[in-house]
């Protein structure tokens, strides 16, 4: 989808609201530099490849999208969605990931598929049949010489998903999703900048999956999955669809954190992060938020917050829970 005009307008009106006049072609809320690199384009906030996900996109440039979806996306992608695909979804998209189980041992044994045209005739061939016995694949197996001729085989897919994919993935898009809603505020908030020095380092360093852990593992301690069917999941919606939040409170602080919700097929993922708000006190904030992502300030107020936009402000439903 091409990007109107309009929308860069936009863009630059806002950006020009904070005193700045270096916006040229466009500047990027990663890297924190104007120009297009290798273009600019609407990518999701999201990752499109996820079944299920908001598919909401942004304006980014497209060299900073593609080096997260070189590096360390794939593997994110894989980790959410194996519990939803199909089998025969599994055998077509993740050959690779794939091995024959028998079921008289519980050995594994590789499987391939061969060049098309080529003569296979020295491996054995498996029909592979999903629980409605219809067939998803016929891939060939390298079994060693003690298996059993009779034997039968399951189907099972190993997948290896760093937890810096992980934390990284989950970064980008709630980084994302808060430049969607209040755009240029979030690149000039001085409380968010080890958040884009995290994911503009990776970037500007062009540093590869294995080495995402030197960027994102800090921020372990701002990830949480809620429950399917609790009470952020089911009656309030998301950040992306419904710019619903949740907001971490101290009375010494004020408001010293807010989570972005991110709903990825059936589970909510939140990730916490130090934006700021009209009751936040910074210094006491700061505090707060480095004792949050350590284990600590359990005694924060947790409540549910939801972006107005035509107001310009937070509403905040429900009664606090220091629940952690």
């Amino acid at each position: 989808m091409p990007i109107e005009r309009a929308e860069i307008d936009r863009l630059r009106t806002n950006f020009a609201a904070y005193g700045k006049a270096s916006f040229g072609d466009f500047f990027c809320p990663i890297l924190e530099e104007s120009g297009k690199g290798t273009g600019l384009m609407r990518g999701h906030i999201l990752n499109r490849r996820l079944k299920k996900a908001a598919r909401r996109r942004v304006v980014q440039r497209k060299d900073v999208d593609d080096h997260f979806g070189s590096t360390i996306e794939p593997e994110f992608i894989h980790l959410m969605n194996a519990h939803v695909v199909s089998p025969a979804e599994v055998v077509h998209q993740h050959r690779g990931h794939l091995r024959a189980v028998s079921r008289s041992d519980n050995q594994e044994y590789p499987i391939f598929y061969p060049p098309r045209k080529s003569k296979v005739t020295s491996f054995a061939q498996l029909s592979l049949t999903d629980a409605q016995r219809t067939e998803i694949g016929s891939p060939y197996v390298k079994l060693s010489a003690a298996a059993k001729a009779d034997d039968k085989y399951d189907l099972r897919a190993h997948f290896f998903v760093s937890n810096a994919a992980f934390y990284g993935s989950l970064l980008k898009s709630a980084y994302l999703a808060l430049f969607d809603i209040f755009h240029y505020q979030v690149v000039f908030d001085p409380r968010l900048k080890f958040v884009r020095d995290s994911l503009g380092g990776f970037v500007r360093n062009r540093a590869s999956a294995q080495q995402a852990g030197a960027y994102f593992d800090r921020f372990s301690g701002a990830m949480n999955a809620f429950t399917a069917g609790g009470e952020y999941e089911d009656t309030l919606g998301d950040t992306i669809t419904s710019k619903v939040f949740v907001a971490h409170r101290r009375a010494e602080a004020g408001t010293f954190a807010m989570s972005v919700l991110l709903r990825i097929n059936d589970r909510m993922f939140g990730v916490t992060l130090p934006l700021t708000t009209p009751d936040t006190r910074p210094e006491a904030a700061d505090v707060a938020y480095k004792e949050f992502l350590g284990g600590g300030a359990e005694d924060r107020e947790m409540r549910i917050a939801k972006y107005i936009e035509h107001q310009g402000r937070f509403i905040i439903y429900g009664q606090p829970t220091t629940r952690p």
